[in-house]
């Protein structure tokens, strides 16, 4: 069988591909015509390949690609195919770089110029190191700088690590550095870093892991009264996030009003002071637990239109289709009285059961005739615990 690695320059060569179709699945069969495949040598004219490529076996899906020694008498050869007659496969491309006669992996030399061959070589090679390292010293004159007078002195100096330091070493020699500047360090590192009992939690990783982390046990060697679990940074960071996040929620949260309400109890608060428009359309109230969370996210948000619509009453509840906990837009509703500028907030206790205990923002906004909006009052809702969980 000829050999085809690499491809020879001059020689006819042979190849086998596949086809996909244009869902990536292998093309059974493929038809194949004159013309579907052209070839190109060094960047020359692209012509039909002197033999047209067949599916081999009859029937498969590999499709044999023969090239003359005419095409292949090149330093390139491009073959490039593609269905003329339609889309039955997609095109591909081949790129063969052809070497000189004498330069496949076959002509390789398998025996050097002694006739040895690689196996006899490597099995040589084996051998070197073991006989280097076994070889007797006193076979070797020790010359003056040589690597036998070096092995020769270390046989016969002493062990270092028996040495004591600094001992005889003079300043700058690594004995000396050791026994003195090294040593000093060190006692003035543990002499900064304090007394540590150096077992249990008594560590520098300790003292580190109270620092940063509140379900840990405090060392006992930090004394005084400090106490990993309320004064470590990760329960600082605990503590801070329960803080408002942005200027919006800090003065929703100080300055304006506050609903309270209970958990699995009716909601029923009566808003006044507003100053709702004439021609409103729309009133719209909404509790978050973020400001920043979108109206969709809002734990509660109840809408009353002008007239009103069916869509009318509970559209959030906890961020979700009131549907999803067997409830409905009855659930929730809002009267507004223009003339007495109030505006009545209604929950069901059913409702107020999904919610739970918690606290967030609110907001009452109305919509005018025009589509502008005014906020009519803001604040904060916080629903208290009851004992009672009972709502019929």
């Amino acid at each position: 069988m000829a050999s085809y690695t690499p491809p020879e320059k001059g020689v006819a060569w042979r190849g086998y591909i596949t086809l996909f179709d244009s869902d990536g699945a292998i093309v059974t069969n493929p038809t194949l015509a004159a013309g579907d495949f052209i070839v190109s040598t060094d960047g020359g004219a692209t012509s039909n390949l002197d033999t047209t490529p067949s599916v081999v076996p009859v029937g498969g899906d590999a499709v044999q690609i023969d090239l003359s020694i005419a095409e292949m008498s090149g330093d390139n050869v491009w073959v490039r195919g593609e269905d003329q007659a339609g889309d039955e496969w997609m095109p591909v491309a081949l790129l063969l770089q052809p070497v000189a006669s004498g330069q496949q992996f076959d002509d390789l030399a398998t025996t050097g110029a002694d006739s040895d061959t690689l196996e006899t070589l490597s099995d040589q090679l084996d051998n070197v190191a073991p006989q280097v390292w076994e070889e007797a010293l006193a076979d070797h004159s020790g010359t003056v700088g040589s690597t036998a007078e070096a092995l020769n002195a270390a046989g016969s100096a002493g062990d270092p690590w028996n040495t004591a330091l600094p001992g005889a070493y003079a300043a700058g020699k690594a004995g000396y550095i050791l026994g003195t500047t090294v040593t000093g360090a060190l006692t003035n590192l543990v002499n900064r870093l304090g007394a540590f009992t150096g077992s249990g939690v008594n560590t520098v990783l300790g003292f580190l892991q109270a620092i940063m982390r509140k379900d840990v046990t405090t060392p006992t060697d930090a004394g005084g009264t400090y106490d990993d679990a309320t004064d470590s940074l990760e329960a600082l960071r605990d503590k801070v996030d329960t803080l408002p996040s942005t200027t919006a929620q800090a003065s929703a949260a100080s300055e304006s009003g506050a609903i309270a309400a209970v958990a699995y109890a009716t909601l029923s608060e009566t808003v006044s002071g507003l100053s709702i428009p004439a021609d409103w359309t729309k009133c719209i109230f909404t509790v978050k637990a973020d400001l920043d969370d979108a109206d969709s996210a809002a734990l509660i948000q109840i809408v009353e239109s002008n007239p009103g619509v069916a869509a009318d009453g509970l559209l959030y509840l906890n961020g979700d289709d009131p549907t999803e906990e067997s409830l409905t837009a009855a659930d929730g509703s809002l009267t507004v009285d223009q003339s007495a500028q109030t505006v009545a907030i209604y929950l069901t206790d059913e409702a107020m059961a999904v919610l739970g205990f918690f606290g967030g923002f609110y907001d009452i906004k109305t919509v005018d005739a025009d589509g502008d909006t005014l906020r009519q009052d803001y604040g904060t809702l916080d629903v208290s615990e009851t004992a009672t969980r009972a709502t019929s």
